[in-house]
């Protein structure tokens, strides 16, 4: 049944809007007009088809009303009590029954007669006026009363959409076995079936459809096809991508503009999935009834039914208990030509489909849709880019399509052009318009003169950058204009592979060669045979290159093949028909950018060998549905133990090599010569020595550090030298390589670490220490702690006045014990004893404290006296810098309840940048005075000095990294801190002594140097960002080389250092700015100075 119906239409911020003139409860959004109106006419089908389905058709005859309507703007002025409201509506008139009517969509529910004669714009004039008045009235405020929300604010109009729906004549009947409801819908009805599994294609004109360029021919073999009276099943084939759905959108493109109506119930495209064919069908027969259905409604209607898996026909149906399936089915049909079908294959799957049933491919009519010509497929992709930047709003790069082109026929095997390199700009562009980098035109504004600034720029980088992201590899790799060094490709891969210099050197040359672009595009990258023992690095061999070329260990693609000895292996690997996921081809289409390990090749089955030819040489494979997996992206690594045997029975004056040539020559009598000849390389592997296994044994201890179950805890582990040589003891087996190192390392530490972590408390910072006594290995648990908070005094509770008062008493007292401290003799011959060296530095640090306290007391005067008692004055001296991680509820409680809490919440939280963020965030700013606030900690200083025996022996601050022996960045910037911010200031003298990164030793030579640099002593705990925490040790020593009496003891968390935050200070609670900033010697002096003792 056809329907006419007027819609509204108009402009909002957002795009546009559409509704129904005559119903206000169903409306449709979107930004472009005619998808939104496409989509409008959609829902407007499914509700009269859903109405149509109930006894009474009284709802349906109410969208039959369609009268002709004429459109007015009119601006009117509505006076109110207070006020007169200028509005703009769109009045809609018409005639009904002999009368004329008129209404505004913005108030559907005001309508109102105009008579004859009677101007249409004085009649609304008077009618809205009286109806905004009526809604003042009965308003509790006036304000809520706005008519101006009601105005038009952009285009508006009326148009009429024509559409057919399904309406029976009368009711359907029910169903006869009234439990098939139990299984879905009823499948009686044709067309609501192909609605809910199938997708009109003439629906989506003209915006959805996507447009074919240089296809003439395609699309007028097809479209001819499409109309000759003889129903014959039409098949496109051709390379995946090509272009086969765009010439079927190109010819529905036709169809419909030739007949000028978009919305028909006669003579549609209609996609149909096979699979969507079966899903809810849960019962015997319920999908044949649905599929029969769907064919009686396209018989009937004149549908054409397009496939575009055609050979999932073939699956779609088969089940444990019945092989019939929805080919089977529909072959009648294609038979006598009831129904148009058309379909789409790739060329190795119409192959596949003609092995499967020659007959049913023979009933198709075939239009091959070759792959374009270099010149065409650029003319074709230059057009694709023009609509892409039409339609997203943004520019692509001179240089984008070029690369997009090298980028895709370099990597790209599988797919053909143009679909292959237009899916990229595709993507491109709808992420730039989706979510613009910083980068794009930020700087151009939009004007007159050039209204496409401002756009998204789509650049070459962008092309990279995306293909880097989806495949794996760096921008190094696939940029030709970026270097990349082999031996860095070499040293990246020997960081990881200990004691194989052969198998190192020919993995970088793979990827030199690929760099270069010389590789073999038709083979796999590389295809080596590693041959030795077991635990010799093999494996890790392939995790190697995977983690340096692919960026991820992930990217390994293991299969052992002491699993696929037995007949019908290959099957599994290339999978069946039946269940055509096979284990090899499809992992390698969903990650063509792997290393491939084939463990164990020599265990395979010999149609395994056979199935391996084929990859080997021609770098791909084709499963059972005729789709291809590329290998030439992969580099395939197949490891065996042949030659073992043979290696350990031999003598000669060269051993290695005589193994390496047991190795080899087992191998060549092992394989075929077609498949051994196919080999890149036969690599050897030799045994690991002690020294190799010792670095093994390292780096695995490395790999335990670096668990879940220590981060997630924030705990670290500390195995001393000792311990770890008892390992190395333990699991060095020249016969077992590295596995049995691998064994005694999970045996010896992390097995007895993991008991003693399940008995602690999580949120408690906590070391792990093993060490090597009495013939065993210990293990012991220290938690730190914090350290306690020095006593000071609550400064935000004193008015500035007293604390002024107090540090001139203080002084006072410095003063005091100068005149008891002033030596008996004086300085001869230049020569300067240690109690004249501090009795000069207290007495010129006196005399500079009391000037600034002078000048401080001076601006103090400023304000006003009378008020200094009551009020502490703002903006006395320069502001301070520092924050407080203190909590105002509890400012009279100990650190230990308000400082200890936020700082162990930073070890439990399950975002450490989080935590930070909100523990920083809520520190209060200091309210001291700078300048008060630094002759306070000067005063402290003085203090210090004057009561600190004399002691002018050199003092050590020992600075030692984690783990014990081991480089460390962190430890190298705590080491710098110390003689950045010591050297002035503090009235000492600091000198390195040595330092090799892993540890350090600094001199502090004063008469109050100890006491100094004992408030230093303790863990300082870094936190990066990646990682567990990293504890670094201060201790002060008396003499060279340092000692200590327990080499492993960790004293209490001193200070704090998160990566990219604020360095928290303990003891003090103060917070500071970032580490790094010129002035950070500054603060780090000031959190020993702020950490002295007060005077009471």
């Amino acid at each position: 049944m056809n329907f006419r119906i007027p819609v509204y239409v108009y402009q909002h911020p957002q795009g546009y809007a559409a509704r129904p003139l005559f119903a206000t409860d169903i409306e449709e959004r979107d930004t472009n007009l005619n998808r939104l109106l496409t989509k409008l006419t959609r829902r407007l089908v499914t509700t009269i088809e859903q109405a149509a389905r109930k006894d009474r058709h009284d709802p349906v005859a109410e969208w039959a009303f369609s009268p002709r309507v004429t459109t007015h703007r009119v601006a009117l002025d509505v006076e109110l009590r207070r006020r007169v409201a200028r509005v703009k509506y769109l009045l809609v008139a018409f005639d009904h029954m002999g009368r004329r009517l008129a209404f505004t969509p913005a108030l559907p529910d005001v309508w109102f007669e105009v008579t004859r004669g009677e101007p249409l714009e004085a009649r609304a004039q008077a009618v809205f006026t009286e109806h905004w008045r009526n809604a003042e009235r009965e308003a509790d405020d006036e304000e809520e009363v706005r008519p101006e929300a009601t105005n038009l604010a952009g285009k508006a109009w009326v148009q009429v959409l024509e559409l057919s729906a399904s309406v029976p004549a009368v009711a359907p009947k029910p169903p006869a076995a009234k439990f098939l409801f139990l299984g879905g819908a009823d499948t009686g009805d044709g067309a609501a079936e192909l609605r809910r599994v199938g997708r009109c294609l003439d629906w989506l004109y003209p915006d959805e459809l996507e447009r074919a360029v240089l296809r003439d021919r395609e699309v007028g073999e097809l479209s001819r096809l499409l109309e000759l009276g003889d129903r014959r099943p039409v098949l496109l084939c051709g390379p995946r991508l090509a272009g086969k759905t765009a010439v079927v959108h190109e010819a529905v493109f036709h169809r419909v503009a030739q007949r000028k109506r978009v919305h028909v119930q006669e003579g549609n495209v209609w996609l149909v999935s096979p699979q969507r064919l079966v899903s809810g069908m849960s019962y015997v027969g319920q999908w044949e009834g649905r599929l029969l259905a769907i064919l009686k409604h396209a018989k009937k209607r004149d549908h054409v039914l397009y496939f575009d898996d055609l050979i999932g026909l073939f699956l779609a149906g088969v089940s444990a208990n019945s092989t019939l399936n929805a080919a089977t089915v529909l072959k009648p049909y294609l038979e006598r030509r009831d129904v148009r079908v058309l379909g789409e294959v790739s060329t190795d799957g119409l192959r596949v489909l003609q092995e499967r049933d020659r007959g049913f491919a023979d009933l198709f009519h075939l239009i091959p849709v070759r792959e374009p010509t270099d010149a065409d497929n650029l003319r074709i992709l230059v057009d694709q880019q023009r609509r892409l930047e039409g339609k997203h709003g943004c520019d692509f790069g001179l240089d984008v399509l070029p690369t997009v082109i090298d980028v895709q026929r370099r990597y790209d095997r599988t797919a053909a052009f143009p679909g292959k390199a237009a899916a990229i700009l595709t993507r491109l562009a709808i992420r730039a318009t989706a979510d613009p980098s910083p980068a794009v035109a930020t700087g151009v504004r939009r004007s007159d003169f050039n209204p496409l600034a401002g756009r998204p720029q789509i650049t070459r980088d962008d092309v990279l950058a995306d293909f880097a992201a989806r495949s794996g590899l760096s921008l190094a790799f696939l940029d030709p204009k970026q270097r990349l060094d082999r031996d860095d490709v070499r040293d990246a891969v020997r960081e990881q592979v200990v004691g194989q210099a052969e198998a190192v050197e020919a993995l970088a040359d793979v990827v030199s060669v690929a760099k270069a672009r010389l590789n073999d595009p038709d083979r796999p990258l590389a295809a080596f045979l590693f041959l030795g023992p077991t635990g010799v690095g093999k494996t890790e061999c392939a995790k190697a290159i995977a983690r340096t070329l692919f960026g991820d260990a992930e990217r390994l693609l293991r299969f052992d093949l002491n699993e696929f000895n037995q007949y019908g292996a290959a099957a599994r690997l290339v999978g069946t028909f039946q269940q055509p996921e096979g284990l090899l081809t499809s992992a390698i289409r969903r990650q063509p950018f792997a290393v491939v390990l084939l463990d164990e090749i020599e265990k395979a089955h010999p149609e395994v060998f056979d199935l391996l030819l084929s990859v080997l040489g021609e770098g791909r494979l084709t499963d059972a549905l005729g789709r291809t997996a590329d290998f030439s992206n992969a580099i395939i690594i197949m490891t065996s133990n042949l030659g073992v045997r043979e290696a350990q029975g031999g003598l000669g004056f060269n051993p290695e090599a005589d193994r390496s040539f047991a190795y080899t020559g087992a191998a060549e009598k092992f394989f075929r010569p077609e498949f051994f000849n196919r080999l890149d390389r036969v690599i050897p592997f030799k045994k690991l020595t002690r020294v190799e296994l010792a670095a093994i044994a390292r780096k695995l201890v490395n790999d335990v550090l670096a668990r879940e179950g220590f981060g997630q805890r924030k705990c670290v582990l500390n195995v001393s030298a000792d311990a770890l040589e008892r390992v190395i003891d333990a699991g060095y087996d020249p016969a077992l390589g590295a596995r049995a190192m691998k064994r005694a390392v999970e045996r010896e530490l992390a097995q007895p670490a993991a008991a003693r972590l399940a008995e602690l408390l999580p949120g408690e910072f906590t070391i792990v220490t093993v060490q090597a006594r009495d013939n065993t290995l210990s293990v012991s648990v220290q938690a730190p702690g914090w350290a306690e908070k020095v006593p000071l005094e609550d400064r935000a509770a004193l008015p500035v006045a007293d604390r002024l008062a107090a540090a001139w008493a203080a002084l006072e007292q410095i003063d005091g014990v100068l005149d008891v401290l002033r030596p008996a003799g004086a300085v001869v011959a230049g020569k300067v004893s240690p109690e004249h060296e501090r009795y000069f530095a207290l007495k010129e640090g006196a005399d500079a404290i009391g000037e600034t306290l002078n000048a401080f007391e001076d601006r103090l005067a400023e304000v006003k006296l009378s008020r200094v008692e009551a009020r502490q004055p703002e903006g006395v001296g320069r502001k301070g810098r520092y924050r407080s991680m203190k909590i105002k509820e509890c400012t009279s409680a100990r650190w230990n309840e308000i400082g200890e809490q936020p700082l162990r919440s930073l070890l439990s939280a399950t975002s450490m940048e989080e935590a930070l963020r909100e523990l920083f965030d809520a520190a209060e700013p200091l309210p001291d005075d700078a300048d008060l606030f630094e002759a306070e900690n000067r005063l402290a200083l003085l203090r210090l000095m004057a009561t600190a025996p004399v002691d002018d022996r050199p003092v050590y601050l020992w600075i030692r990294g984690f783990p014990e022996g081991q480089v460390s960045d962190v430890t190298e910037a705590l080491w710098m801190h110390y003689l950045g911010a010591w050297t002035t200031g503090l009235g000492v003298e600091v000198e390195n002594e040595w330092f090799d990164r892993t540890a350090g030793v600094i001199s502090v030579k004063g008469v109050h140097a100890r006491a100094l640099a004992l408030t230093e002593c303790g863990t300082h705990l870094f936190l990066p960002k990646h990682g567990g925490p990293v504890p670094v040790r201060v201790d002060v020593v008396d003499s060279l080389p340092p000692r200590v009496a327990d080499l492993f003891a960790f004293g209490p968390i001193v200070r704090v250092y998160p990566e990219g935050q604020p360095v928290a200070d303990v003891r003090t609670g103060l917070v500071s700015p970032l580490p790094g900033k010129p002035d950070f010697a500054e603060t780090f002096r000031t959190f020993t100075l702020a950490a002295l003792p007060r005077a009471t």
